[in-house]
């Protein structure tokens, strides 16, 4: 599934759950009267918006921001000249998976490289 989609589904998700909750939290603070009392529907909304808020970013962190982070931190190492980490676990088919699987390839390369260079031109280790 695309990242797009994850998130719409989860903003989708997020948008029914605050509506449901905020729809509940007026009929609480108007005691049934939902209509007669501004102050409850400013209130519901509010709670409705707010919980909105916090349900996509919490997705939001999962599904883009931790990746992203794990792909950064294996980057760094690789940019440090440290090749001997373990490669990153990719799960699923969207554009953050791919992204994984390009680094990990790219880093399977780099460590031919080397490899190769090692083997075939010993002395340029220390011409660097």
């Amino acid at each position: 599934m695309k990242l797009t989609t994850k998130l719409n589904l989860v903003l989708a998700f997020a948008f029914v759950l605050a509506l449901a909750l905020g729809g509940a939290l007026v009929y609480w603070l108007t005691d049934g009267d939902a209509g007669s009392s501004l102050f409850g529907f400013v209130v519901g909304l509010a709670a409705s918006f707010g919980l909105l808020c916090v349900v996509f970013n919490l997705a939001l962190r999962k599904i883009v921001l931790t990746p992203i982070a794990r792909v950064k931190g294996i980057a760094n190492q690789v940019s440090d000249g440290n090749l001997r980490g373990a490669e990153l676990k990719v799960g699923g088919d969207d554009e953050i998976a791919d992204m994984l699987n390009a680094i990990n390839r790219m880093r399977r390369a780099l460590i031919k490289v080397v490899q190769l260079l090692r083997k075939h031109a010993p002395g340029t280790r220390d011409a660097a």
